[in-house]
């Protein structure tokens, strides 16, 4: 059986600035492939949407690297491109087009490949490319392109390149690129890209290349990152990170460059794994930074008691005082002449085990429009508690990660579970009804319960015991 009819568009421009139409069209037959040869540039997208390719399969539509330095023509892309339903590349890279993508791009359901990189294309990216759901190769780099970087994204599941690099992208990376799960390189790098980086990038096992940096990105570097085995780089550098560095990094084997520098990063730098490869690193321009291998000539950090006692002791704190030390934080019905009660105490203690977790106070200036911590808790739980915990709460003590691969992914898929376990009593004890606050005595029952997987994770220096030992279900 005869393979289906393929036609590929090839574009030829002068470097004449005088004209703007189409002026020639010939056809050849190449053996058993149409090709169509167009010279000068114009309209001519809307020729080729106009012509009868009904019974053409598949169709490779490319004007690339057409605008020679002194070709001062401009060009948009039509809204006629989206009755080449059957196209299945467009290639429009290095011309000068500019205007928006049109909505109209959405009727290309069959495209895998649209690269439209190096123009002056602006707007917003359409939401009518949800419809192309086999996208495989998505590149806009280096154009004007404005607005946030939709959610709709996360449809593409077979996408495996996307690079929005070089333009003016702003607002948060979706969560929903986490279920990216065939993507192999992302780059998002030098746009105006702000909040945390979200830690569902943990998902995506397939990366390769991770390019973040040159954006407005705050809070910490996601531990989940660790779970990224295949990556070879990546790029978080100029950027406005803050906390320590996550020890899990140092599991990546693999990568072949590490750049982390230009940023506010502070506390302890590992000395294993991917940080003992100096020629793959960089670190400069994070004044809070000490420790590492002696070759990065860092200051020695300040001695203090076990690390890995930290977040055990912010732990059992609030276990042994769960309820005398539950001070200061009043709650709702007490203001209005309501009587003491278990269940405002226990409204006290959630308070305060959010203010723990977090790092902030019910105060927080970062609350808005009249958000309270509870709410900023709530908003993020379940799938974005990992980004409001406090970065401080996950130091510990370094384990030997290179020879317990298995172990650690549990170990630290279990730390997650608790910390979730911990935001969730948080959350259900700060409930504004009393009504719906847990007892005392539940709470207790689910602390005693983290506590112990917290045992059974190694910490204050413990080594993992038997995985599923220990439960956190309330």
């Amino acid at each position: 059986m005869a393979p289906p009819p393929v036609a590929i568009f090839a574009f030829a421009t002068s470097d004449a600035t005088t004209h703007s139409q189409v002026v020639s069209c010939y056809h050849q037959r190449l053996g058993k492939m149409d090709t169509f040869f167009f010279e000068e540039q114009g309209h001519i997208l809307v020729s080729l949407a106009m012509a009868p390719f009904n019974q053409i399969n598949k169709v490779v539509l490319e004007l690339a690297g057409n605008a020679a330095r002194d070709n001062k023509n401009t060009c948009v892309i039509p809204f006629e491109i989206g009755k080449l339903r059957k196209l299945q590349g467009l290639y429009l890279g290095r011309n000068i087009l500019s205007g928006p993508i049109p909505a109209s791009s959405g009727n290309l359901t069959q495209i895998l490949e649209l690269l439209l990189a190096e123009n002056n294309l602006n707007g917003t990216i359409p939401s009518s490319i949800e419809n192309i759901l086999g996208l495989q190769i998505l590149n806009l780099s280096h154009n004007f392109f404005t607005g946030p970087i939709p959610k709709i994204v996360g449809l593409f599941s077979t996408l495996t390149f996307m690079n929005l690099d070089h333009n003016l992208f702003m607002g948060p990376l979706p969560l929903e690129i986490g279920k990216l799960v065939n993507l192999k390189e992302l780059n998002v790098a030098d746009n105006k890209l702000s909040g945390p980086i979200p830690s569902s990038l943990g998902n995506c096992l397939k990366l390769e290349s991770l390019l973040l940096e040159g954006n407005m990105f705050q809070g910490s570097i996601p531990p989940t990152f660790s779970s990224l085995r295949g990556i070879q780089i990546l790029d978080l550098s100029r950027n406005n990170l803050s906390g320590q560095i996550p020890e899990g990094l140092a599991a990546l084997r693999i990568v072949k460059r590490l750049n982390l520098s230009f940023n506010n990063l502070s506390g302890e730098v590992p000395s294993h794994g991917a940080f003992r490869n100096l020629s793959t690193l960089s670190l400069v321009g994070n004044e809070g930074l000490c420790g590492g291998i002696a070759e990065m000539q860092l200051p020695d950090c300040p001695k203090s008691r076990n690390k890995g006692n930290r977040l055990w002791f912010k732990i059992i704190v609030p276990i042994a005082c769960i309820i005398p030390c539950s001070v200061g934080y009043v709650a709702p019905e007490y203001g209005i002449g309501g009587r003491t009660s278990k269940e405002g105490d226990v409204y006290s203690y959630g308070i305060l085990l959010l203010e723990m977790l977090t790092g902030k106070r019910p105060t927080d200036e970062s609350f808005t429009n009249g958000q309270s911590l509870h709410e900023f808790c709530k908003l993020a739980f379940p799938e974005r508690v990992m980004e409001v915990v406090d970065p401080r709460m996950l130091l510990e003590e370094p384990i030997e990660v290179d020879n317990e691969d298995r172990n650690e992914r549990i170990r630290q898929s279990k730390i997650r579970e608790c910390l979730i376990s911990l935001v969730r009593i948080g959350i259900s004890c700060s409930a504004e009804s009393p009504g719906k606050r847990m007892n005392v005595k539940d709470v207790f029952i689910g602390l005693m319960k983290i506590k112990e997987v917290f045992l059974g994770v190694g910490i204050q220096g413990r080594r993992m015991r038997l995985a599923g030992e220990g439960t956190s279900r309330e």
